[in-house]
């Protein structure tokens, strides 16, 4: 009785000496409860479910609660890290740089390539006797990860103090009663380096567009499956949505891939709220415009809203919107063709200087708002034209011409055969 009275005091001085311990909580992705008959509950997680309700509560440092811990499982590397607690022998550790001196090497922890965990922790409370060892696994017992549920089942074992460790429910067949467990938490997505550009040519008459992306990546390397985006631009003194689009489906990007949306920029937009990935709404020339979008994985976990953007401004106005037609619409080799500008310009601008080039044509280049040119030989013949306005914004655009064979000039003439027949038919005659 009195090595049992003196161990608990050493616990509760430890427990006093180790409660500001900080390993990260919610970064960490095992979260849940085991169970010891003998020590009771073992939380792995300070982001965990504490009232039984299946809602995960953060009671880590910066929540209202002083301490941060949590049990991870490297995905890559199937090592464990981290520390869990129990109330009545503090913290239990799964770092290897703390496990050295196990009873068996290796001294880590780990799961296999059959989801079987492997090797030790340890209770750091251990003294007077008891050396702390918790066992994953031996011949006729151990924890193994059920890949369909990403839940922890089976049994650990601790000599003396710990006993034997229930890490779910469904081992005692008594889920009905405690529904507890310990298992892998669907690590958040995330979505870095925003980045924009813009397209003011060859889009719609009047219109640019505005594309985005945005590099996607997820710890359990899923593919990104949807996200939601806003779109704000500076107004007066406030920033006002103009884009709002959420939950678009997706197949996306697998980690560290590149997803990518785009938006309309017209004159006179409304807001959108918009429901298909090829079109998610309109935002207005001429003003400063930022965004932000926030990522969901292939297991249905959303990221939280990126930061803003740094603000970029689209153009003043409208680029000129190119085209251009042609009479006739057949022309043959050698004959005139003459070309007329149907281009138009916006935001007040007028139209400033032309640029034509003529693919086999004579002449092949022109200033002028409607010129003509001849053609030099047969075939497909590539028109550009390049239309400049006053706020010297341009575009140009390509369209291809068939210049064909003049048609040729024909005669009627009798055949050889008539000429023949009244050759002869004259010589008989004339003797006569």
């Amino acid at each position: 009785m009195r090595q049992i009275r003196i161990f608990f005091i050493f616990l509760f001085v430890f427990w006093i000496f180790s409660f500001g311990k900080t390993e990260a909580g919610v970064e960490h992705n095992l979260t849940g409860w085991a169970w010891s008959e003998n020590i009771g509950w073992i939380s792995f997680n300070c982001y965990n479910d504490y009232n039984g309700d299946g809602i995960l509560e953060n009671h880590c440092t910066g929540a209202g609660y002083p301490s941060n811990y949590g049990v991870n499982l490297n995905l890559s590397t199937k090592i464990f890290s981290g520390y869990a607690w129990s109330e009545n022998v503090g913290w239990i550790t799964f770092n290897e740089s703390e496990l050295s001196g196990c009873p068996q090497p290796p001294c880590r922890a780990w799961l296999d390539s059959d989801n079987r965990v492997y090797g030790w922790a340890r209770a750091l409370a251990y003294g007077s006797g008891w050396d702390g060892w918790i066992r994953l696994r031996d011949t006729n017992y151990g924890v193994s990860l059920n890949p369909s549920t990403n839940e922890f089942e089976g049994w650990a074992w601790s000599d003396m103090v710990v006993g034997w460790i229930s890490f779910n429910c469904k081992n005692q067949n008594s889920c009905s009663v405690s529904n507890y467990k310990v298992y892998l938490i669907n690590q958040p997505p995330s979505a870095t380096e925003l980045r924009e550009s813009f397209q003011y040519c060859n889009v719609y008459a009047g219109q640019g567009l505005m594309s985005l992306s945005w590099k996607y990546e997820d710890p359990e390397n899923t593919n990104q499956s949807a996200y939601s985006l806003e779109v704000q631009q500076l107004i007066g003194d406030s920033w006002q949505t103009k884009v709002l689009c959420e939950n678009i489906s997706t197949t996306g990007p697998h980690s560290g891939g590149i997803g990518t949306s785009a938006v309309l920029i017209k004159s006179n937009p409304t807001l959108a709220l918009c429901d298909l990935p090829s079109y998610v709404g309109d935002i207005e020339y001429g003003r400063l415009t930022r965004w932000r979008v926030k990522v969901r994985d292939g297991g249905g976990t959303w990221s939280d809203w990126t930061s803003w953007s740094t603000p970029t401004s689209t153009a003043a106005h409208a680029y000129p919107w190119i085209d251009f037609s042609w009479n006739p619409q057949k022309p043959t080799v050698g004959k005139i063709v003459q070309f007329t500008d149907l281009s138009e310009v916006y935001g007040g601008a007028k139209k400033s200087s032309w640029y034509w080039t003529f693919e086999n044509a004579d002449p092949s280049i022109s200033t002028n708002q409607n010129p003509t040119t001849t053609f030099t030989s047969v075939g497909s013949n590539s028109v550009t034209l390049r239309v400049t306005d006053s706020s010297g914004f341009w575009c140009e655009k390509s369209k291809t011409v068939t210049s064909f064979y003049p048609l040729p000039f024909w005669k009627e003439i009798p055949p050889i055969f008539f000429k023949i027949r009244n050759f002869l038919a004259s010589l008989v005659f004339s003797k006569f």
